[in-house]
Parts: C-alpha cells; structure tokens; sequence
C-alpha cells in the first residue's frame, strides 16, 4: 500500500520497550546483538544487499517490518512474531520506498535456514532430490552444493509470487509513525 505522497505503508510489531525507547530517542532502532546466532550470516547477508540497495543506508541491524497484507495477528506468519515477546506493539508507519527492502517472507524463511530458494516447487523438489543423493562428505560437492544455496538467495527479492511481503529499514523515525495499537500477550 502507497499512501497519496507516494511513501510506503509499513507495519512492524515490536516489544513495548523498544517503543518506549523509541518515543525517548525519537529513533524506532534494533540491536543487533540480539539477532540469534544462527541467523547472523543471513542477516550479514540481507545488510550487504541493503548497502547495495538503499543509499545511506550505514550497516546497521534492520528493522523489521510487513508490506502487505497488513498484519492480521490471528494469521501465520505475524501470530509467531508476537507470541513469547510478551506486551508489545503494532506500529503504523510510512516510509520512502528508497529507504526499503522488500522481500518474500516465504522465500526469506528458506534463506534463513540456510536452504535454497527456488522459484517453484518442481525446482525445490529437483534440488533437493540431488542434494540427499549427493556425496556431501566430499568436500568438493559440498561446496559446490553451499554456492549453488547462496547463488539462489538473491530470489527473496523477486516479489512476483509473494503471499507476504516482509521489508527492512535501517531505522524509523518518530515522525513516520501513524498508529500504534498496543497488543495482549496471546493476542
């Protein structure tokens, strides 16, 4: 969704202190120390493909945020984004479509996990067939399979078929904010 200045329509759900924070530092910012371990080479990652993409865009740890459809907490995915976070918040806010990356949420979850993105479910299926009848112990075929899953990562990009569009920002400004609905924990 665009609003009538062309600026984008985001939302992002967030632990009521960082908001609070926020309304202090007049900044919406995340910490990268936070990031689980095991996701930190995906997100290494994501903030090169943001260095690319967005200009001035300083290296930070992204805000997350969705594009479309807006979040509906009774749904997967968004219902696991607030559930374990405890009191947190919607927050509505709108940004410059330049200042965003916009991604498929299904294909990032792939990407995440290390696997590799395909572009439809007969690729899918046609790599991992070769993957589980490879010879992975030789460390040659399993380098080459390990290029081949980082090659096809840049698919999370291709929004052509996305049910769930996910974007990051570097950082939000209190400004761009629009609404903010506090959210029950079970919610």
């Amino acid at each position: 969704m665009r609003y009538a200045d062309n600026h984008l329509r985001l939302w992002t759900l967030q632990p009521v202190a960082l908001w609070e924070k926020a309304q202090r530092t007049s900044w919406l910012r995340c910490d990268g120390r936070r990031v689980e371990r095991g996701y930190r080479v995906p997100y290494a990652w994501l903030r090169k493909q943001m260095l690319a993409a967005i200009p001035g865009y300083s290296g930070r740890t992204p805000v997350w945020a969705w594009q479309a459809p807006k979040p509906d907490l009774r749904k997967h995915p968004y219902r696991h984004y607030v559930r374990g976070m405890g009191k947190c918040v919607s927050i509505e806010f709108v940004a410059a479509p330049r200042s965003v990356l916009l991604s498929d949420y299904q294909s990032w979850e792939a990407l995440i996990m290390g696997d590799f993105v395909s572009t439809c479910a007969k690729e899918a299926e046609a790599f991992d067939d070769e993957y589980f009848a490879a010879d992975l112990g030789d460390p040659v075929v399993h380098a080459n399979f390990q290029r081949r899953i980082r090659e096809s990562w840049p698919r999370v990009f291709d929004l052509s078929a996305a049910n769930y569009i996910q974007a990051v920002i570097e950082e939000v400004h209190i400004s761009q904010v629009r609404r903010v609905k506090c959210l029950r924990p079970n919610q």
